[in-house]
């Protein structure tokens, strides 16, 4: 399957329009499940890395492109998901669908299964739950990147409790969630960005997840910060000696006077 072929599927088993937002995250899900079932590949459908979690690549060109996929506007939502994506079929390809999808009965089945799953959460909780994954973590911002093992690790959304608890203290607002995950998605990214502006050298150039900084006292530091570290110590030696020597001298005179006798006496 590649993009195309599995938007087509999600919306005709959904059988009802899907925001932008939340398209797009179903689609990185039932891939993750169809990977882990043989069903599809990695390699399939590539990503890209945006605050509200991985986009993938071509979507925003799949109504262009095919003409029974339908964007439409929503007037009632902000501009990152002022869309709602829908299908289209005439009689002959309803027909034609229909024939196809009945060849790949564990496909639509593990397709289903996943949707039915995703339906029990909100919009926010699917961007949230797509933020813990290692890649979307790893990436930077416009990053074009493939699902990895380690992103399958994440089982969501048939093991919720992780999830459950992170979005515990949620608002109850979806809009309001959805823009609290969009400036986290971006605080995260000026984060990165301002890391590596502070410890250029640390900067890794071919992942960015090396962009987090090493702590700055290591063994070869400390070896090396030896000879600095003895020379400031010998320096506060001197002017400690000379204020011990001072108060000797006069000390030594009233010592001296009380051993003589006194004037008039012999």
């Amino acid at each position: 399957m590649n993009l195309y072929q599995l938007s087509k599927t999600i919306l005709l088993l959904n059988k009802a329009p899907i925001n932008k937002v939340r398209f797009a995250r179903v689609i990185y899900f039932v891939h993750k499940e169809l990977i882990r079932k043989k069903f599809m590949s990695a390699e399939d459908i590539a990503y890209l890395r945006s605050p509200l979690g991985p986009v993938p690549d071509g979507m925003l060109k799949l109504a262009l492109d095919h003409p029974n996929i339908i964007a439409c506007p929503a007037s009632d939502r902000p501009s990152f998901a002022a869309e709602e994506y829908t299908i289209k079929l005439s009689d002959a390809e309803e027909d034609e669908e229909t024939t196809m999808l009945e060849q790949y009965r564990e496909v639509l089945k593990a397709v289903e299964r996943t949707l039915k799953a995703l339906a029990a959460h909100t919009t926010p909780e699917l961007v949230q739950a797509s933020h813990s994954d290692p890649s979307w973590i790893a990436n930077f911002n416009g990053a074009r990147y493939f699902i990895t093992p380690a992103d399958l690790k994440n089982p969501f959304p048939f093991n919720t409790i992780r999830v459950k608890i992170r979005i515990k203290r949620a608002p109850q607002n979806e809009l309001g969630a959805l823009q609290a995950n969009l400036l986290r998605g971006m605080m995260q990214d000026i984060v990165k960005e301002s890391t590596d502006l502070e410890y250029p050298d640390q900067q890794s150039k071919t992942t960015p997840e090396s962009a987090t900084p090493t702590p700055k006292l290591t063994p070869l530091g400390l070896i090396a910060a030896l000879p600095f570290l003895k020379h400031i110590t010998v320096k506060p030696t001197k002017p400690a000696d000379k204020p011990q020597k001072s108060p000797e001298k006069p000390a030594a005179k009233p010592e001296q006077n009380q051993n003589k006798p006194p004037k008039g006496t012999k």
